[in-house]
């Protein structure tokens, strides 16, 4: 959705609007809120997600993202030498929403990934192909491209490589989980699992995501 008033020109800009919006209402009944919010999504929501939080890391007080083919937006301009264009990365990041990476504040956000060791729905196309008559809505040719040759053609073979991305980013508090045999779903003991991660974000504690450990039983759909 595109809309003349700036304020809402990108869907981040419209979620932040809507938080602001809400914000303003629970004050006028006299509820006090802070401005951040805790996030969650899979999938493509998932991929909404991460690139909020790497955005706008002071709005998000914590996020968990599940399904995202292994690949949420990586915190770095640069990789092997290669710029790395958004939505893989943020190489390019002023140029596309006017600011550059708050790197402090984005260290400072708990960030909690899953994927399903049998889910096999990736954004990025799998190789071999072309860049004739490419189409995606999600990655450029190029980009699909240098993802598979650099951080795997599988949404399983990406999760060690870009959760030592995020480590060397410096993170404070991140974890990234594979569920054995699990599909393209949330399982009922990971949505506990989130909630338990997130009580725990709220409580004041540290190291929520560090701490969380791949659940049991893993109410495993086996392909």
């Amino acid at each position: 959705m595109v809309h003349d008033d700036s304020r809402y020109a990108r869907p981040d800009l419209q979620l932040l609007a809507m938080l602001d919006d809400a914000q303003a209402k629970l004050a006028e009944s006299g509820i006090e809120v802070t401005e951040d919010a805790l996030f969650w999504g899979f999938s493509a929501a998932a991929d909404f997600a991460t690139r909020m939080t790497v955005m706008h890391p002071d709005r998000v007080r914590a996020v968990v993202a599940g399904g995202v083919g292994g690949l949420p937006i990586l915190p770095l301009e640069t990789y092997q030498d290669e710029t790395l264009t958004y939505p893989v990365g943020v190489g390019d990041l002023a140029a596309v929403a006017g600011f550059t990476l708050d790197a402090e504040a984005l260290r400072a956000t708990p960030m909690l990934l899953f994927q399903g060791g049998a889910d096999e729905n990736d954004s990025v196309r799998e190789p071999p192909f072309t860049c004739d008559g490419f189409r995606s809505d999600s990655y450029s040719c190029e980009q699909a491209r240098w993802v598979n040759a650099t951080l795997g053609a599988s949404t399983v073979e990406r999760v060690p490589l870009v959760a030592d991305i995020y480590a060397e980013f410096g993170m404070a508090d991140f974890n990234s989980i594979i569920l054995p045999g699990i599909q393209h779903t949330t399982p009922d003991a990971m949505q506990e699992t989130m909630r338990r991660f997130y009580a725990c974000v709220l409580a004041g504690e540290t190291g929520c995501a560090a701490q969380v450990e791949v659940p049991e039983p893993a109410d495993a759909v086996l392909p």
